[in-house]
């Protein structure tokens, strides 16, 4: 028998990968920051890669992760960013490639740590943003981003379905940053008229068109030393593209039919249910707004995707219209199944018609495809003909426009025109 003793290898210690930005040349060389979230570059005292370059802006650049490395957003600075002989605002670059800022040079760098690490505190669970609510493990890398965001000024481009929550985002960006002191101010893009939108958003004198008997501030000057909110910007046709484009750029506003320019202090903060990079590649989208208006940019997920978040906003719902005990365990394993294609929007109107009308009609508002939600269903729970009436007719609307927006990419103007109806009139068949 042998006497040998069999001793245990060690085990293998733990990898951890990701980029550092390394300054390489210039007053700064050999600082660094990782680039596990959002960085902002600059010669500001609140930058979190601070540099003492002379030539560098105080702002100069974003930087984020992507799939390749990272991705660099110029913020109008100064002396502008080079990769290479070419000036860029929004670039992509990997591992061992360099960009220059000012005097400042910048190299990308793969970073690996081996060995045993310190045990790190666990991450904050966020339960909340403002009055946006969830707690779901998908909900916490966005939280984390706009908590990030509320110290800064930066152009945010929130991304998301209809009815996700983008508002209530962009007013809790708002009031938990410096601003908050300040007017917040909402412009939904997709439901003015096109010949309205110029004078909403930048104002007009008197005499300026028919019915101007008065001059009136636009939103922009509304929201002087706080911030605007573009809902639906995707749909801003683009003669008024090249309007915003230049009062983002150069910080004024000029109204309808007058001379003065006007300077305004205005974050921005837009949201959209469109893909706006094919809407540039399909030539409705300015290029040059894009890459004004998305700084940061944030998806917002469906309410489909965030797991048990639909059961407890459902309960905050229930609660808002004084009957919790709607929310029996039935109709909470209820809620789980449905699809959700109008998101918080349509279970809000869910659990109010759920207090209001009992389960049945909450159910055809939901969406739901069990068999007792048929025309027979209905019939069956014995509500009065106009509630019953009432209910199918939504339903209707609802599919009917939700398949009208499927076949035409999500584009409200062309699915309305498919639809023989006015666009306004398919945008509010659309939210209700």
């Amino acid at each position: 028998m042998s006497d040998s003793t069999t001793r245990a290898m060690p085990p293998t210690p733990p990898l951890r990968t990701g980029v550092t930005l390394v300054v390489v040349a210039g007053p700064d060389a050999g600082l660094s920051a990782p680039v596990d979230g959002p960085l902002h570059v600059g010669s500001s005292s609140h930058a979190d890669l601070q540099l003492s370059d002379p030539t560098v802006s105080r702002r100069h650049l974003f930087v984020q992760p992507s799939a390749v490395g990272v991705r660099c957003f110029d913020r109008d600075s100064r002396n502008g960013t080079w990769l290479g002989r070419m000036r860029v605002h929004d670039v992509e670059i990997g591992p061992g490639e360099e960009l220059r800022i000012g005097e400042t040079v910048l190299q990308l760098e793969q970073r690996v740590d081996v060995g045993e690490t310190a045990p790190q505190p666990p991450e904050q669970i966020h339960r909340s943003f403002g009055r946006f609510l969830g707690s779901s493990e998908v909900m916490q890398p966005l939280y984390r981003t706009l908590h990030k965001l509320v110290d800064i000024d930066a152009t945010v481009l929130l991304e998301g379905e209809s009815g996700s929550g983008k508002e209530l985002l962009a007013e809790a960006i708002h009031e938990k940053g410096a601003r908050a002191g300040g007017p917040f101010v909402v412009v939904d893009c997709g439901a003015l008229p096109a010949e309205l939108i110029e004078s909403e958003l930048l104002g007009h004198e008197a005499g300026a068109f028919t019915g101007a008997t008065g001059s009136r501030p636009g939103a922009f000057e509304q929201a002087d030393g706080g911030t605007i909110f573009l809902d639906e910007i995707g749909e801003l046709p683009l003669p008024m593209q090249t309007r915003l484009l230049r009062v983002l750029d150069r910080g004024t506003v000029q109204r309808v039919g007058g001379a003065e320019t006007i300077e305004v202090d205005v974050r921005v903060v837009a949201a959209t249910n469109r893909n706006l990079e094919r809407e540039v590649e399909e030539g409705r989208f300015r290029l040059d707004l894009f890459h004004r208006i998305a700084v940061v940019m944030v998806q917002v997920p469906p309410l489909r995707e965030r797991g048990e978040d639909v059961v407890r906003i459902a309960q905050h719902f229930a609660r808002t219209f004084g009957r919790p005990e709607v929310l029996d365990e039935a109709e909470r394993d209820r809620l789980r199944r449905m699809r959700w294609r109008g998101n918080v929007r349509e279970l809000r109107n869910h659990v109010e018609r759920l207090v209001l009308l009992g389960e049945a009609a909450a159910l055809v508002a939901g969406g739901a495809e069990e068999e007792e939600l048929s025309f027979h269903g209905i019939a069956k729970a014995g509500m009065p003909y106009r509630k019953a009436r009432a209910l199918l007719l939504e339903r209707f609307s609802r599919e009917y426009t939700d398949d009208m927006l499927r076949r035409h990419d999500d584009n409200v103007s062309e699915a309305a025109k498919a639809a023989g109806i006015a666009r306004r009139y398919f945008q509010r068949l659309k939210e209700d």
